[in-house]
């Protein structure tokens, strides 16, 4: 699945360039602001008021301002080293 969204959303920013001559990608919170605005500021008001008031500024800001194609592209190499490491595993039953 992350390997979908690595290659789904390097076409965005492949049209992006094509269309508008921006050389970039796209940032996670530009996509969720894209794709729904309302839900981003609804996570930022629900973070702020129960959560924790500074836990939205420095670590979620951080966390959104990674490009989305170097995100699943990490994500995907996770999960592979994950899967990888339990492949290696004896397993007694099946």
């Amino acid at each position: 699945m992350a390997i979908f969204a690595f290659f789904l959303f390097l076409g965005w920013d492949m049209v992006k360039l094509f269309h508008l001559n921006e050389l970039g990608l796209t940032s996670i919170g530009e996509h969720w602001f894209y794709l729904n605005k309302d839900s981003i500021i609804i996570a930022q008001s629900v973070t702020q008021r129960y959560l924790h008031y500074k836990l939205w500024d420095p670590v979620i800001i951080s966390i959104i301002k990674i490009p989305t194609v170097i995100f699943f592209l990490i994500l995907f190499v996770m999960f592979s080293l994950f899967e990888s490491k339990q492949k290696k595993k004896k397993r007694w039953f099946k």
